[in-house]
C-alpha cells in the first residue's frame, strides 16, 4: 500500500526491468499475463498487462510495425513455407524472410496481422532496456570470474556458493524448482556441487580412459565451469587443438566428466537413503548407440551397476545413458 501512497518507481523494480528487456523483441500482453509457469504477477507484485499497461502510458512501449509483428506471430519454417507458396527465395535470416514477404505482398501480410496487439520498446524504453541488460551481462562476467578463479584454487564450496547465491538473487531465484532463497536449500545444493566438483576433478570416466593426463586436466576444468556457468562458457576452456582420440569433441568429452561424476552423486546418494535398492538403466533412446541400446531396461544392483556414462558407448554424442532408482526390492534385478 505504501507504494502507491508515495508513487512507484518501477525503474528502481529489477523485475519491472526485466520485463521491460523482454520487448526488445516483439510480444504482446497475453505473453505474460498467460505465462504460468513463471509467476510475472508474485515478483512484480502486480498483473503483467497492469505494468506493460504502465510502460505504454509512460511511452516506453510502442505498437509494432508489420515486420515486427511478423517476426512474433512466425517461425522461420512458418515463413519458408510461406515464400515457397509464391516461388520466392528461402534464403536468409529471419528479417530477410519477413521482408521478401513484405515486398511480394504488402497488403496481405499487414492484414495477416491486423488485430494483433504486438508491442516493441520504444526508443527511450529501449535505451532503458538496453542499461539493464548490459548491466546484469557485467555481473555475469564478474560473477564467472570469481568461479573461474575459486575452482583454479578447488575451493569447490566458494565456487558453488557464489553461483547460489547469485541465482537467488534473480528476480525468479529457482533452480529445479526450489527456492535458493531458502538457506537450507541453499546448503543442500551446495553440498551437492562439493561432491560433484570433488569427482569431476579427481574421478577417471571409463569412457575416457585413454586420454592422456595433460587433455584430461583441461577437460576436468571445462566439466568443472560447465557444471557451474554452463555449456557455453565451457567451451572457451577446451584447447583447439585437442584429441580425444575418440569419436567425442572436446566439448562432449568434457560433458562425459560432468555426467561421470552426477552419475556417481546420484548412486551414493541411493545408498544413503537406504530405500533404493536398485537401478534401470534408461537410454536416451534417439541416436543412441547398440551397446547403450543394450543396456537399456535392465536393472543392477547398486553396487554392481556399470559406470555411467557407457564405456562401451559408441555415439559421437557422447553416452547419454543415465540410472533410474528402483525402490521395490530385489525381485528382478539381474
Amino acid at each position: 500500500m505504501l507504494r502507491f501512497l508515495f508513487g512507484f518507481k518501477w525503474q528502481k523494480s529489477q523485475a519491472h526491468l526485466l520485463l521491460l528487456s523482454k520487448f526488445v523483441r516483439p510480444h504482446t500482453v497475453e505473453d505474460y499475463e498467460n505465462l504460468s509457469i513463471m509467476p510475472w504477477k508474485q515478483v512484480l507484485g502486480e498483473a503483467p498487462s497492469k505494468a506493460i499497461n504502465r510502460f505504454i502510458g509512460e511511452g516506453m512501449l510502442k505498437d509494432a510495425d508489420n515486420a515486427k509483428s511478423l517476426e512474433w506471430k512466425y517461425k522461420i519454417p512458418d515463413l519458408k513455407k510461406m515464400l515457397k507458396g509464391r516461388n520466392l527465395s528461402v534464403s536468409g535470416n529471419k528479417g530477410d524472410l519477413i521482408l521478401r514477404l513484405i515486398k511480394a505482398d504488402p497488403n496481405g501480410m499487414k492484414e495477416d496481422v491486423s488485430g494483433l496487439n504486438v508491442l516493441i520498446c520504444s526508443e527511450k524504453g529501449r535505451k532503458i532496456a538496453d542499461d539493464y541488460l548490459a548491466s546484469e551481462k557485467e555481473k555475469q562476467q564478474n560473477l564467472n570470474q570469481q568461479v573461474l578463479n575459486a575452482l583454479q584454487k578447488r575451493k569447490f564450496k566458494e565456487a558453488s556458493l557464489l553461483v547460489l547465491s547469485f541465482n537467488a538473487e534473480q528476480v525468479f531465484p529457482t533452480m529445479l524448482g526450489a527456492d535458493l532463497r531458502n538457506p537450507k536449500t541453499l546448503s543442500a545444493f551446495n553440498a551437492v556441487d562439493i561432491v560433484v566438483l570433488k569427482i569431476i576433478f579427481t574421478g577417471n570416466p571409463k569412457i575416457l580412459k585413454n586420454l592422456n593426463k595433460e587433455w584430461l586436466e583441461h577437460l576436468r576444468f571445462a566439466a568443472g565451469v560447465m557444471h557451474l556457468l554452463g555449456r557455453d562458457v565451457a567451451k572457451d576452456f577446451i584447447p583447439p587443438n585437442l584429441e580425444t582420440g575418440l569419436v567425442l569433441d572436446g566439448i562432449t568429452a568434457a560433458t562425459m566428466i560432468e555426467l561421470h561424476a552426477q552419475n556417481q552423486e546420484h548412486l551414493a546418494n541411493y545408498l544413503e537413503l537406504g530405500v533404493v535398492k536398485s537401478v534401470e538403466i534408461l537410454s536416451a533412446g534417439y541416436n543412441s548407440c547398440e551397446a547403450c541400446e543394450k543396456m537399456a531396461g535392465k536393472k543392477f544392483k547398486l553396487d554392481e551397476a556399470p559406470e555411467l556414462p557407457y564405456e562401451r558407448c559408441t555415439c559421437e554424442m557422447g553416452c547419454r545413458c543415465c540410472y533410474l532408482p528402483v525402490i521395490e526390492g530385489y525381485e528382478d534385478v539381474v
